[in-house]
Formats: structure tokens, C-alpha cells, sequence
């Protein structure tokens, strides 16, 4: 599974599922047209393996663009263990970085959706699961790196789905 964001005519993807391989073990990246590997390639060669995201899949991304940046949470590693570590990537650095939270956090979750909100500078989370399936939502301040549960108990359960934000509603 790939996840991507598009910027521009540019389309950014990171690398997700690889089958019954994992990742981590893959001895070259896959051929060129199932995958941006010469992208792939570049960023992680200008970072040792110990500063970037572990590979995996089930993760979410966000473009932030006032700060021209991606932001990935959560997703499941090649150890079968779900995450809620937030990443970024700085475009204009081709650099990795992960976030140090100072909140209380969402769980650990693969297959969750995020939002961009722009008029809050927030992401949004929403769903996504752990063994079970939740309904939780949460905003992520993007300059406070701040968590808040917004999570409504009657909300519907949900992983692997899709959201957009509605910019005429703000929502």
C-alpha cells in the first residue's frame, strides 16, 4: 500500500507494503514505475537509517503548506507493532525529522485517516485501529505539536476509509 500527497504538479509518495517482503529487507528499492524510487532513494541518502521513519504501512499523511512540509503518523512497522510517532519531512531540506510530543497522545494505530485543516493549522485524526476498531478524534496544533481529544462517543467506528476537509464548511 502507498500513501501520497500532491504538491503542485509534483506527486510525493513514501514507500508502504511490500507483500510478503518487508521493507526493511528489501535488498534494492522496486523497479522504476511501480514506485518513485529514484525519490525514495535520494531522500534516504542524505540521512543515516537511525533519523528516518521505520519502514512500514498503514500510515497517514498531511501536506503542510506554510511550512512546505509532510506530516506522517502512525501505521504499522515490519515488527507487526503499531505506531503513533509523528514524522515530518521538510521538502526544501530533504530531511526527516520526528516530532517530540509534549502531550498525551492518540494510541498506537494503523489505518486511520488525517486531515489538513487550515484555518486551525491543525491536522486531524480520525479512526483507525489496533486489534480493535475506534471512532477517536483528535487535533494535532501544528506549530504546539500540542495532541486534544476531540473524540464524540457516538461517532462511527472506522479503519482503512477515507476523509477530505470541506473548506465551505470548515470542516
Amino acid at each position: 500500500m502507498y500513501r501520497a500527497a500532491t504538491l503542485s504538479v509534483v506527486l510525493l509518495t513514501t514507500l508502504g507494503c511490500a507483500g510478503p517482503t518487508k521493507i526493511a529487507k528489501l535488498d534494492q528499492p522496486p523497479p522504476r514505475g511501480q514506485s518513485l524510487a529514484h525519490w525514495i532513494d535520494r531522500t534516504t541518502s542524505l540521512q543515516s537509517a537511525s533519523k528516518l521513519p521505520k519502514a512500514g504501512e498503514d500510515f497517514a499523511m498531511i501536506y503542510d503548506p506554510l511550512r512546505h512540509r509532510i506530516v506522517m503518523f502512525g501505521g504499522k512497522g515490519d515488527d507487526d507493532k503499531n505506531t503513533n510517532d509523528v514524522w515530518t519531512f521538510e521538502l526544501a531540506r530533504n530531511r526527516w525529522q520526528q516530532v517530540e510530543i509534549a502531550s498525551e497522545q492518540p494510541p498506537a494505530s494503523e489505518d486511520h485517516t488525517l486531515i489538513y485543516d487550515p484555518i486551525g493549522y491543525r491536522m486531524i485524526l480520525y479512526g483507525g485501529e489496533d486489534g480493535p476498531t475506534w471512532n477517536n478524534t483528535y487535533s494535532f496544533d501544528l506549530k504546539t505539536y500540542q495532541w486534544i481529544d476531540l473524540t464524540d462517543s457516538t461517532a462511527p467506528i472506522r479503519e482503512d476509509h477515507t476523509a477530505i476537509y470541506d473548506s465551505k464548511g470548515k470542516r
